[in-house]
């Protein structure tokens, strides 16, 4: 008998932002940092006091939301946190240089269909165009959220333990129509803002955050190479299956993950 449990962890990140989305991207990418995708970002926060940094004023993350028509004809729109064509920032740079409609930028078809192969329920969602459109005028209370269509698909995996904390909530979800003859995509954003109606903080959920907007990215500072994983790039392929690697361009570390030998038998050896 077995259970599978979650075990709450704590990670290092760094938070990179700019005026220009892509810029922030590419700064993370330069500083060899990986974005977190929203389905990271809502666990992160749901483990985070309210007036932690990540809140203020929130977070952009290379999830991507794209609205376009299936083979069939279907409308539809794809919630995916996975790596994509606009979690690069030359991709979403060429989107902006090639003209916005209303801050979404024009996805490759290609792109838009290897994402509907991907659906899983967990990483990658596909919803009805028409059920977020008809969703969008109706009111949705904290306590339940979950039946928005968009909540689930935003989140990802993390959405129940997102939504555990809801109830103590005040939550706006934000949705664009992108619908046009070709897809059209933007990257998804959560953030608390002030509702100055109800003087209250109100916790975002955000798919109409435009390209050309401002990007603030939570990220994950590399993790420390293995030994092995050092050995990249060292070998020689001699053919025949066999690569070589020669021992000057080895530390001792990694010869005694190669060898099994200590490090006294390399310099005997030498």
């Amino acid at each position: 008998m077995h259970e599978d449990v979650r075990i709450p962890t704590t990670i290092d990140g760094r938070i990179f932002q700019d005026e220009k989305m892509y810029v922030a991207l590419r700064n993370c990418e330069r500083e060899h940092h990986r974005p977190l995708f929203m389905t990271e970002v809502a666990e992160a926060l749901s483990m985070s006091q309210e007036d932690s940094r990540l809140w203020r004023p929130g977070i952009t993350t290379p999830s991507v939301q794209v609205t376009g028509k299936t083979n069939r004809g279907n409308n539809v729109v794809v919630f995916a946190h996975i790596p994509n064509y606009f979690s690069k920032p030359k991709s979403i740079q060429r989107a902006i240089s090639n003209g916005l409609v209303d801050g979404a930028g024009q996805y490759p078809q290609c792109e838009f269909e290897y994402l509907l192969s991907k659906e899983d329920g967990k990483n990658v969602f596909v919803v009805d165009y028409t059920v977020l459109v008809d969703a969008s005028q109706k009111m949705y209370d904290s306590f339940n959220l979950e039946k928005h269509p968009m909540v689930i698909p935003f989140l990802g995996a993390a959405a129940e333990q997102y939504l555990s904390n809801a109830s103590s909530l005040k939550m706006r979800i934000t949705f664009q129509q992108d619908l046009h003859e070709k897809p059209y995509a933007r990257l998804l954003q959560i953030s608390t803002v002030e509702d100055d109606m109800e003087v209250l903080t109100v916790h975002e959920l955000s798919a109409a955050h435009p390209l050309d907007g401002a990007g603030r990215f939570l990220a994950r500072k590399p993790r420390s190479l293995t030994p092995l994983e050092r050995l990249a790039g060292k070998g020689t392929d001699v053919g025949r299956g066999l690569i070589v690697l020669y021992s000057e361009a080895l530390d001792d570390v990694q010869y005694q993950k190669l060898t099994y030998n200590p490090p006294l038998m390399r310099s005997r050896r030498q």
